[in-house]
């Protein structure tokens, strides 16, 4: 009745182009009036429709999801390199980003990334344990049913995630990471992992 005489706009096309891949290692140093030093390493993680979503998930939070974590007790308890550091993955429709996140002294920098890179690679040599994968689990799914607990979460979770990859994203998400195995976990690693190739953004004092 009200919008009949507006003409129909055109369809959108996708203009998606998948990354191309990544040939050697990108730095960015950013200088600003701070004390402490802070690094990120990125690097390509799935698409939203991969079935490699769920494994990342855990992946991320076995590696730097907390004071348990790989990142935080090698660089922070064992070596003392940073003050904090964390690792994650985020769900977009296209090829998530995946990264690692620490804060250190700006002397520290070097070690913190050699740190990094030290622990990615034996990850992909000898992978996690059970104990982390059902650990990891508990923390996924605690963080995703406390975070539906509203009818407002519920709703924002379903608008978000229809918009690019469906509602039932939501729905099955705690089925799917009950079905991830140690060796999704593993596998995922081994392929997204990548220690050769990743883009490295540091902002350090002046």
């Amino acid at each position: 009745k009200y919008f009949g005489g507006i003409p129909k706009g055109s369809t959108p096309v996708d203009q998606y182009n998948p990354p191309l891949p990544a040939k050697e290692v990108a730095r960015l140093e950013i200088k600003k009036d701070i004390a402490q030093a802070y690094l990120m390493m990125g690097m390509t993680g799935p698409k939203a429709d991969s079935p490699d979503q769920f494994a990342c998930n855990l992946m991320s939070v076995m590696l730097g999801g907390g004071e348990s974590s790989r990142l935080w007790k090698k660089l922070r308890d064992e070596q003392g390199l940073a003050y904090s550091v964390f690792f994650s993955f985020n769900t977009t429709k296209y090829e998530g980003p995946i990264y690692a996140f620490a804060v250190c002294d700006p002397d520290k920098l070097s070690a913190v990334e050699d740190g990094i890179k030290a622990v990615l690679n034996d990850i992909k040599a000898n992978g996690f344990t059970d104990e982390e994968l059902r650990k990891a689990k508990n923390s996924v799914l605690t963080t995703y049913y406390a975070g539906h607990e509203r009818g407002l979460d519920i709703a924002d979770s379903y608008a978000q995630y229809d918009s690019f990859i469906g509602y039932r994203f939501i729905d099955e998400y705690p089925g799917k990471i009950e079905q991830a195995t140690l060796a999704d976990v593993d596998a995922a690693a081994r392929k997204y992992l990548n220690t050769e190739s990743y883009v490295l953004t540091t902002v350090v004092p002046k």
